[in-house]
């Protein structure tokens, strides 16, 4: 009944059905798979994604808590099956209460079910195949292959696997920002729990932001369309990371995941790295690993005073670090007009999140300082305020850069592109151009 709605557009009359057996505890046994075509099946993930999203908005992530132990995590499942006590969840409809959850516990044997997701040990896995990670996890693995529906492995499934990631990430999100207690989210209960996953959810996730900085573009086997796909996913799975780093919750730490993120960044190409600039929501999170990446440059070309500067923690008043010590700095490895237009363009995009978290400080603090003037004090005159706002600027650094600063940083950059322009690269000159377009645009904006 619910695939012969769906067919029919009928999303109503199947988000009716579903409820249905939800709240008769059933379960769905036809095999809905025999059969179709591939683009059948296509189009019926498509309208089944669409489903559990409207589930989600209507249960909430409570619906989904019960998909996570289908993954083949070998310690509830055998080759003869999955005998297990049998949870069933009897959830309230918005009609009858505020989603409240009833939980029983039912004696009966489970009827023998495997899921597509027991193709794969944990999400951790399956979140990887789906966006292209090679897949190495604890060595060489036998591929498991489902008896009930095609394979989640199968290179023509990766529509599929993508559509189902969406929904999956989607219950992780709604979780994590509505549950009070992190803790007790699913991404910390049941996702990463040890610093090990963090480790290696960071490899994942940063190589879905695009491709290494010395493999070649124009290789044919590199989907530019597919990176942006699985650049927006990793960057969701890390925005909830870096959600999570900045609680209390003792599993990931913001200092050493600014540190870890870093260390892959610095294997990047450009496009990997502003695609992480673009998606990455936490502008404090992508300023610090910004500033660690240029700490941790060259240093040949600083004034010996300011090379202490590598170690300064990053404030909202960087700008005498990044005029004495980050523009004169270079590729830790100049090997190629690559390296050299990367490390511009994290030294650009440091100056613009570094003005922008300055001037979001600035504006807060003057709202602050507003308020405690206008509450404080019976009449307000316009002195009053006028002090208060030459007080606030005073605390933020308004360190322009001048005309010699950027001909020397100017000259700097030429050296460098002198360096390895013997070196074979066909869009030399085109990249060339755009390292002096970033140039111009610091001077625009500083000068």
């Amino acid at each position: 009944m619910i695939t012969t709605s769906l067919e029919a557009g009928n999303y109503e009359g199947a988000f009716n059905t579903i409820e249905d057996i939800i709240l008769g505890k059933q379960q769905c046994t036809s095999q809905v798979y025999d059969n179709l075509s591939p683009q059948t099946i296509l189009t019926m993930a498509q309208k089944a994604r669409h489903m559990l999203l409207m589930i989600l908005e209507t249960f909430g992530s409570n619906a989904f808590m019960e998909i996570w132990d289908l993954f083949d995590d070998g310690k509830r499942v055998s080759s003869r099956g999955r005998r297990t006590r049998k949870r069933v969840y009897t959830i309230k409809l918005k009609s009858d209460g505020i989603g409240e959850e009833e939980e029983e516990e039912d004696e009966r044997e489970e009827e023998i079910y495997r899921s597509s997701f027991s193709e794969f040990e944990h999400f951790q896995q399956f979140f990887a195949s789906s966006v292209g990670y090679k897949d190495d996890f604890d060595g060489v693995k036998k591929q498991k292959v489902a008896e009930r529906g095609p394979s989640m492995r199968a290179p023509a499934g990766y529509k599929r696997r993508i559509m189902v990631l969406d929904v999956l990430l989607s219950v992780l999100e709604d979780d994590l920002y509505q549950t009070e207690a992190l803790e007790n989210c699913i991404l910390v209960d049941k996702i990463i729990n040890d610093h090990r996953e963090i480790t290696r959810w960071l490899d994942i996730i940063f190589r879905t932001m695009g491709t290494n900085i010395d493999e070649d573009m124009n290789q044919p086997d590199i989907n530019h369309q597919n990176i942006i796909i699985n650049a927006e996913f990793g960057a969701r799975m890390l925005n909830m990371m870096i959600a999570v780093s900045y609680c209390d919750t003792g599993v990931i730490e913001s200092k050493d995941l600014v540190y870890q993120s870093f260390r892959r960044l610095s294997l990047l190409d450009v496009d990997g790295c502003s695609n992480m600039i673009q998606l990455i929501k936490f502008n404090t999170y992508t300023f610090n690993v910004l500033d660690t990446f240029i700490s941790d440059s060259n240093v040949i070309n600083v004034q010996r005073q300011y090379k202490s500067m590598r170690k300064q923690k990053p404030t909202i008043n960087f700008m005498d670090k990044f005029i004495k010590f980050d523009l004169n700095t270079q590729p830790a490895h100049l090997e190629s007009i690559q390296h050299i237009y990367r490390h511009i363009q994290i030294i650009v995009w440091k100056l613009l999140l570094g003005t922008d978290i300055r001037q979001t400080y600035y504006q807060e603090q003057l709202q602050q300082q507003r308020r405690t003037v206008i509450e404080g004090v019976t009449m307000t005159t316009e002195e009053q305020v006028k002090d208060t706002v030459v007080g606030v600027v005073e605390e933020v650094d308004v360190v322009a850069i001048s005309r010699t600063t950027m001909s020397m940083w100017r000259r700097q950059v030429k050296d460098m592109l002198n360096y390895v322009k013997g070196y074979n690269d066909n869009s030399y000159y085109e990249i060339e151009k755009k390292i002096d377009w970033s140039i111009s645009l610091v001077e625009n904006i500083m000068l």
